[in-house]
């Protein structure tokens, strides 16, 4: 929906997995932040990996698969730990760019909202005139704006939401949104 964002960072990876899966739940009627997805699978993986322990352990011993399951088990753990390590030195940035296409600009309001659709923005949603918009919030461990909401009184719900990956935030990229009420 917004522009093509090239792809996620490697660093973000684990947590755009973490993501996709996280929206796969939600559908589901599911919603879990990435975080504690992330936290459930780390704990399921070490609790694997110390319950079949005998099995891959030693290696000599231990049948080929075994081997390269406990490996991937590992991979996934430190995947999970360095993408937190990173988030916890790297911090994404405390505030969202861009601007909007279509629409009278100055009618539109602009919200950013987490992964429950939930408003996290300081500050009035305003757009300017010319489409552009500036929105801050209060960035932490595992918190990035997911949506863009664009409200407008032209559509028929109101609003139309915008997908934003933590990789655009990261980037500090700025969105260029094409609002249109209904896809197509």
């Amino acid at each position: 929906m917004a522009a093509d964002d090239g792809g996620p960072d490697l660093i973000d990876l684990p947590f755009q997995v973490a993501q996709d899966l996280a929206d796969k739940l939600e559908g589901i009627g599911v919603p879990l932040p990435v975080w504690g997805l992330q936290a459930a699978v780390l704990l399921l993986a070490l609790a694997v990996l110390y319950a079949s322990r005998r099995r891959y352990w030693p290696p000599s011993q231990a049948g080929v698969t075994a081997v390269v399951a406990a490996v991937a088990l590992v991979f996934v753990a430190a995947a999970i730990l360095a993408s937190w390590a990173a988030w916890l030195v790297a911090p994404l940035p405390d505030h969202v760019r861009g601007s909007i296409a279509g629409g009278d600009g100055a009618a539109l309001r602009v919200a950013l909202l987490d992964y429950r659709r939930q408003p996290i923005h300081l500050g009035s949603g305003s757009v300017a005139s010319d489409g552009r918009f500036g929105l801050r919030y209060e960035s932490g461990f595992g918190v990035w704006p997911r949506y863009l909401r664009v409200s407008d009184a032209t559509c028929p719900e109101g609003y139309r939401d915008y997908d934003i990956s933590a990789a655009q935030v990261r980037r500090q990229q700025k969105l260029q949104i094409v609002h249109r009420c209904t896809d197509g």
